[in-house]
């Protein structure tokens, strides 16, 4: 039987609560993704803690800020410019409490880009 002990008493953030779907540039085949982050405020977490989206390739990674609980908000720019091309681009979703010293991820999850059954 797994254990698992979660001292920092972090929550997950479950499967269907982000989705994210990743396309391609017309000019210059750049993929780009958007999400629906809506799903984050059932979750009972504070309106004033930070989301950020962190797409990743196996060891290159990017972070966007998306904004708060209370109003989540994608950024302008979504190209994945530092990814590497070619693989499946997953991401993390991170709920920061910005105000306590230091920072601390209050929730954290992962999410594949497209089909929520892969997660």
């Amino acid at each position: 039987m797994k254990r698992a002990f979660n001292y920092t008493d972090r929550k997950k953030i479950p499967v269907g609560a982000v989705s994210v779907t990743v396309s391609q540039d017309i000019d210059g085949g750049i993929p780009t993704f958007d999400a629906n982050l809506n799903g984050l405020t059932a979750l009972g977490l504070d309106p004033t803690h930070r989301i950020f989206l962190e797409p990743y390739v196996v060891s290159t990674s990017m972070r966007f800020d998306c904004g708060l609980i209370g109003e989540p908000k994608l950024p302008g720019d979504r190209r994945l410019l530092d990814l590497d091309q070619g693989a499946s681009i997953r991401f993390r979703v991170l709920v920061v409490d910005e105000g306590s010293d230091p920072c601390q991820i209050v929730a954290a999850g992962k999410v594949s880009a497209g089909d929520p059954d892969e997660d």
